[in-house]
């Protein structure tokens, strides 16, 4: 890919495959950086990718370009370099690639079944009905048209006025019971179907115009996408939703921040006007130079400079975006990065780094890093960023990290986001041996998230830890007030959420999930397998026995 507006870095919409609105990025395999679009149609090269799957979340391949383009290398590929059917370019005039995958051999086509029908609770009680009805239909069509075959033979025959034949075809005991089928067939109205879909559709129209659902600040009408359904609204009685971009804003603004056991933005609560952080960034306070170096570098953010020369970021992780921008607030201006080169305006004093590699971040091993070499001195360094559970155990034997776990637990009592930030200065032959076997990791196709992630642990040790960040992620306008009414009405919410214990709990509090009044204790069911959660919910329903206590 070779996208026209900036040379590394195209932005795409994926709405289409995952419901996700916000713009995702794309970057330029790095044996591709630099080729000018008239080299395009003489590239020559193999492309090694696995069997199709249906996995929109990963692809696994490599590229190798023949000479003159590059020296017969391996460049791997993986879903940051691919883009797939159904999704749209944005803020890219044009992008140049190659089609792997065709027709059904595509994710989206691989992904393609038979959708399974909906019924509501009306459905499912007009079938049993109907159901009902007809073999009752059948028991009196038995029962009638015996009862008028033996009547056929003991009276009707004596009936002159009858005229019965004594010798009669085979189907002629067929014929009594099949006139008290046609009898009863109006037990079940023909047109009951249509009227259904009929008052389905009408009353779906009501909801699309229903002015007490019309959103007047985004001037966004309630919409009714599944008339088949509509009357279930009624019957819900569970409610499972995740947390970020649904309960709250998803605009994550830094707040607060713990270096080195020093607590800033904890008086006003906001760290970038904090006077003390403020200082220390421009007397270059080592520790404080690193965290905030940390936060500008360790990332997979993407500078774009406007006409008028400001600069704005292009982001996945809404994370990684306030803390790119908080370090701008602080004077530490990440101005460009294009392919392995990084640069950094940091008091007006320009600062170089080569990226030499990205650990990424997994949902398994919660934490990225970077490997970054220092223009100025050298300096191999690898910064890493993560859960609290991810990055504090990755600390050098002997450091003191009881400050940052008290700072993790304070900003989680107050709801906020928490990230860990560490680093360390790498040796050039410890460098040179774990990036032999990065590489051999990253190009291989068979389980290479695995065999990566193996080789990351290797790499991730020893880390000074430097300090804490804590993220506000605003609710919504109108969720506590909204769950409170439907929790009045009888129905129970579930929340899923990657956030700490106690941010869960906060957040909770303040979306009316659970009650802040005395009527019970809050029961906690902990776990990380099956047998653990169910040996803890014993212990909370036989806590719940001996205490007649109602949970919140």
């Amino acid at each position: 890919m070779v996208p026209h507006s900036c040379f590394s870095m195209l932005c795409h919409k994926t709405s289409a495959l995952d419901g996700e609105t916000d713009l995702k990025t794309r970057v330029v395999p790095l044996a591709c950086i630099g080729l000018a679009s008239e080299q395009l149609h003489i590239i020559k090269g193999v492309i090694e990718c696995p069997n199709p799957d249906k996995d929109i979340t990963r692809f696994d391949g490599n590229m190798r370009l023949f000479p003159p383009f590059i020296d017969n290398d391996l460049c791997p590929l993986t879903i940051s370099n691919t883009l797939l059917q159904s999704c749209y370019l944005r803020n890219t005039e044009w992008a140049c690639g190659v089609a792997v995958y065709t027709g059904n051999e595509t994710k989206l086509g691989m992904s393609r079944g038979v959708p399974e029908p909906k019924l509501t609770a009306v459905d499912a009680m007009i079938d049993k009905l109907t159901g009902a009805i007809f073999l009752f239909q059948v028991v009196v069509v038995i029962v009638l048209g015996f009862a008028g075959n033996i009547w056929k033979d003991t009276e009707a025959r004596k009936q002159w006025y009858v005229k019965y034949p004594e010798d009669g075809p085979w189907y002629e005991l067929l014929v009594i019971p099949l006139r008290f089928e046609l009898l009863c067939s109006i037990m079940i109205p023909i047109s009951i179907k249509v009227s259904l879909d009929l008052v389905k559709g009408i009353y779906a129209k009501f909801i699309d115009w229903d002015e007490e659902m019309y959103d007047h600040d985004t001037r966004t009408p309630s919409h009714a996408a599944n008339t088949a359904i509509s009357e279930d609204l009624g019957q819900v009685e569970y409610i499972l939703t995740d947390k970020t971009g649904t309960l709250t804003e998803n605009k994550m603004i830094f707040r607060r921040c713990c270096i080195n056991g020093v607590f800033y933005g904890n008086e006003s609560g906001d760290a970038l006007k904090d006077v003390q952080l403020l200082n220390a960034v421009a007397n270059n306070v080592a520790d404080v130079i690193r965290f905030v170096t940390i936060m500008t570098v360790c990332n997979t953010v993407i500078p774009i400079r406007s006409k008028s020369g400001t600069i704005s970021y292009k982001a996945q992780s809404q994370d990684e975006d306030a803390l790119v921008n908080a370090a701008a607030r602080l004077h530490m201006v990440l101005i460009s990065k294009n392919g392995s080169s990084l640069e950094i305006n940091l008091n007006g004093s320009l600062i170089q780094y080569e990226i030499l590699d990205i650990l990424e971040f997994t949902s398994d091993r919660k934490r990225m890093s970077v490997v970054v070499k220092d223009c100025q001195d050298g300096k191999i360094l690898l910064l890493s960023k993560g859960a609290d559970e991810a990055i504090l155990p990755c600390a050098y034997a002997g450091q003191q990290i009881r400050p940052f776990v008290d700072a993790v637990e304070q900003y989680a009592q107050l709801g906020l986001r928490t990230l860990c930030l560490g680093w360390r200065e790498l040796k050039d032959d410890e460098y040179n041996e774990w990036s032999h076997a990065f590489k051999q990791a990253r190009s291989t196709l068979v389980d290479r998230e695995w065999k990566l992630a193996e080789v990351c642990q290797i790499l991730e040790h020893d880390l000074e830890i430097i300090g804490v960040t804590a993220i506000e992620d605003r609710l919504q306008d109108g969720v506590p007030e909204t769950i409170e009414t439907l929790r009045q009405a009888g129905i129970n919410f579930w929340m899923l959420t990657g956030d700490k214990q106690n941010t869960a709990i906060q957040i909770a509090l303040l979306c009316n999930f659970i009650s802040s009044e005395p009527k019970g204790q809050l029961l906690f069911i902990n776990g990380k397998t099956e047998d653990e959660v169910l040996r803890s919910l014993e212990r909370v329903l036989l806590t719940m026995r001996i205490t007649s206590s109602e949970p919140k």
